[in-house]
């Protein structure tokens, strides 16, 4: 079946079980209100070819019943606007996007049952997802998101492995370092999720929410299963808030004169580069406070854990909420451990980060600090009150004296 232009206007579930080809210039194909497109069918299955044209559906299923298949190939203009996407309900679905717009108001689900396959892959254009994105839904399902050139942003969850409790596969795999992902929810990589970086540039994941976190369970398979945090940067970005965004510490703690550059390998579930702070210029942004947990017994038998990255970046605005749990850093020498108050990044606090403290007292005060959209947060406003003064000089003697 073919449309091409003008406005087609479906008051039913349309349900494809052979091909369609949308091309329809400016014109709209609209299905009703409460409805849905259904792609499925049995041999070669239902293909939904759309590559040009607006598709506005409330729910897109692909691969609906178990056995049976289905292909949404999205690619040059073709935008689809709808609530919610299933890729793989029962059957096997696959979502291929070279191109256009693919925007889902909702949730988009990759592998939604114990009978289902499902694989997203996005090769080009934009994705935005408004709700949560989940890959692996039940126990048992197998999902793959596969990333390569285009945009995927999440304004919720982005969930690898969301209820995998004893069989079943999800996995996010990045192939293009010029891919841009954004979540502004929370990221997680559940205990059957992989993760894959397969450009030799590394990955970029911005976490972008008011109270984003990045968590890590147990790998069923071990750290190897999650190898591609060794080719990772991960960005907690600026926000025009104060709450506290989280990240999970999953290596192992030996002592600090124990910790050599070779602790710094996939056991030790190994960040490329951790930035916190502004990722981009902009006029008035908040702090951006980070606080290690440690939430999940990643390396069993209860061991102390660590997070271990190669670089460290802490920009405009960035700062840490605790140093209690360790986190250790090459930035190109020796390993080194932060602590609060190290502006330096030198691995200990000393009169070099009073220097700097020094540069930047009295930024902020006078009606002119960040409410007033005139200067960043500054690592060195300890008490997170918009200004560098005395009281942030009283708190950094105190790091200096170990209190």
């Amino acid at each position: 079946m073919n449309h091409y232009g003008a406005m087609h206007d479906c008051r039913s579930d349309l349900n494809l079980m052979g091909t369609y080809n949308l091309a329809l210039g400016s014109g709209t194909l609209e299905i009703a209100s409460g409805k849905k497109l259904l792609i499925n069918g049995s041999g070669t299955g239902g293909v939904f070819n759309h590559s040009d044209g607006q598709c506005i559906v409330p729910t897109v299923r692909v691969g609906v019943d178990s056995g049976n298949t289905g292909t949404y190939d999205l690619s040059s203009q073709g935008t689809l606007d709808t609530d919610r996407v299933d890729v793989g309900r029962y059957g096997t679905g696959s979502f291929s996007q070279t191109g256009g717009t693919c925007d889902i108001q909702y949730n988009l689900t990759i592998g939604r049952s114990s009978t289902a396959t499902g694989t997203y892959t996005l090769g080009g254009g934009t994705c935005t997802v408004g709700g949560y994105l989940a890959i692996g839904y039940e126990d048992g399902a197998t999902g793959t998101l596969t990333i390569g050139a285009g945009t995927l942003t999440v304004t919720g969850d982005l969930i690898v492995d969301h209820g995998l409790v004893s069989s079943g596969t999800a996995a996010l795999d990045i192939q293009d370092d010029a891919a841009v992902i954004e979540v502004g929810g929370d990221l997680v990589l559940g205990d059957r999720a992989s993760f894959a970086v397969s450009d030799e540039d590394g990955a970029k994941i911005t976490m972008t929410g008011t109270d984003s976190a990045f968590d890590i369970a147990k790998a069923v398979g071990g750290a190897a299963q999650v190898d591609g945090l060794g080719d990772l940067t991960l960005v907690f970005d600026r926000e025009d808030d104060t709450d506290v965004k989280c990240l999970e510490v999953a290596g192992k703690d030996d002592d600090f004169g124990a910790i050599g550059t070779g602790s710094f390998n996939t056991a030790n579930f190994v960040l490329d580069v951790l930035r916190v702070g502004k990722d981009s210029v902009s006029a008035t942004y908040g702090p951006v406070r980070l606080e290690l947990v440690d939430a999940c017994d990643n390396q069993g038998d209860e061991e102390a854990e660590a997070l271990f990255v190669n670089t460290l970046d802490i920009d405009d605005g960035g700062c840490f909420e605790n140093d209690s749990l360790a986190l250790y850093y090459l930035n190109g020498g020796a390993p080194k451990r932060f602590w609060r108050g190290d502006a330096t990044l030198d691995g200990m606090v000393n009169y070099l980060d009073l220097g700097i403290l020094a540069s930047n007292y009295g930024k902020g005060t006078d009606g002119d600090g960040r409410g007033a959209g005139q200067d960043p947060p500054f690592p060195q406003d300890y008490d997170d009150d918009g200004d560098v003064d005395v009281d942030d000089l009283v708190i950094y003697l105190g790091i200096l004296a170990g209190d």
